[in-house]
């Protein structure tokens, strides 16, 4: 194959690799370890007392261990660079392949609960007497223990077709822990459901449902901010009849009433958890479009994963989707701390607490 028909050489992959991932994913990941310790310690402080509290730390429990799996690699390929692990008898790199199936189970956590909370919420938003009742903290429960449990068997397939081993090195009486693939038949059978539900039914699902959910937080925001804006203006128009002492009570009286009795009011706090979760949803769905782009271009040309000539291309989108995965999992913080105004409050009193000390 000549050097022409290669779409990404290997000098610009070597450019482009550390990059992405020691510039980007590998730091994102690090801090984004220590955005979701600090969001987990703020929400138990503040009480798991209602079910976006129980889903946000069953979230951010999967997204630090999401974010832990997935730094480790960096590392492990880094001292495997360096020549560091050459006499090692546990190789880094054979541990972040065998590690490699847990990280898709704890993001596929952090997936099915990010389309939880933005379902739940959107239909809490958009058909309240209906779904507020519904949505419980028991119920939280019982789906963030099934979330977990169902992840966990979904991959058991890919888990039990690969094992630690130890083998001889060549040469030497020393032996290395390698991960060896157990081939069965039933192994390959179940690899493809898992292919099937893991790959393509449950991401592509998900992110249609966070899509829809955008539309109608979208448009309860629209509506709220218009219902909002067209209350300070009604409110606020002079009455010639009034003196303006009355005027100014019957105005407050006024906006007293729009605001409790309307439909389209929602308390601050309510309005601040709308936003939030609609930015929660907007990067997971960013994300999510990435990965599924990649996948329909795979179905579309197969080659992309196969032929030597794509190879580089290949493993960089995988990179680049890689670090969108980080992000979705590490901004948790920024958008809690801008958004809740009681997360503030409590990470200020820690803070303080912990200085005092």
């Amino acid at each position: 194959m000549t050097s022409s028909s290669i779409i990404l050489g290997n000098d610009a992959f070597d450019i482009i690799q550390p990059i992405v991932v020691y510039g980007l994913s590998f730091p994102i990941s690090v801090i984004g370890l220590v955005f979701n310790v600090i969001n987990t310690a703020v929400f138990l402080k503040i009480g798991v007392n209602d079910s976006v509290s129980v889903s946000l730390v069953a979230l951010f429990v999967a997204d630090f261990v999401f974010l832990l799996l997935q730094a480790y690699r960096p590392i492990a390929q880094m001292l495997m660079k360096l020549g560091l692990t050459h006499t090692w008898s546990v190789h880094p790199t054979q541990i972040a392949t065998f590690a490699s199936s847990y990280i898709s189970i704890f993001y596929l956590i952090s997936t099915l609960l990010t389309t939880y909370i933005a379902l739940a919420r959107c239909l809490c938003v958009a058909l309240a007497f209906r779904f507020q009742r519904i949505f419980t903290v028991n119920q939280a429960r019982i789906v963030v223990v099934s979330v977990y449990i169902g992840a966990l068997l979904s991959h058991i397939p890919p888990i039990l077709s690969q094992r630690l081993v130890w083998r001889s090195k060549v040469n030497t009486p020393k032996a290395i822990l390698v991960v060896e693939r157990v081939d069965h038949d039933t192994f390959e059978s179940f690899s493809k459901l898992h292919n099937i539900v893991n790959r393509t039914l449950l991401p592509y699902s998900c992110l249609a449902i966070c899509i829809l959910c955008l539309i109608v937080l979208t448009v309860k925001l629209r509506s709220v901010s218009q219902f909002r804006a067209n209350a300070t203006r009604s409110a606020s128009k002079p009455d010639p009849r009034l003196s303006h002492g009355k005027h100014e009570l019957d105005n407050n009286a006024e906006k007293e009433q729009i605001t409790s009795s309307s439909p389209s009011a929602l308390s601050i706090k309510e309005i601040q958890l709308i936003k939030a979760v609609f930015l929660l949803c907007a990067i997971f769905v960013c994300s999510a479009s990435l990965r599924a782009a990649l996948g329909i271009a795979v179905v579309w040309m197969p080659q992309l994963e196969t032929e030597p000539r794509y190879r580089s291309l290949y493993a960089i989108c995988m990179e680049i989707i890689g670090a969108f995965m980080v992000v979705n999992c590490a901004v948790n913080f920024i958008i809690f701390y801008h958004y809740n105004t009681s997360f503030r409050q409590t990470l200020t009193s820690l803070t303080k607490r912990s200085v005092k000390k």
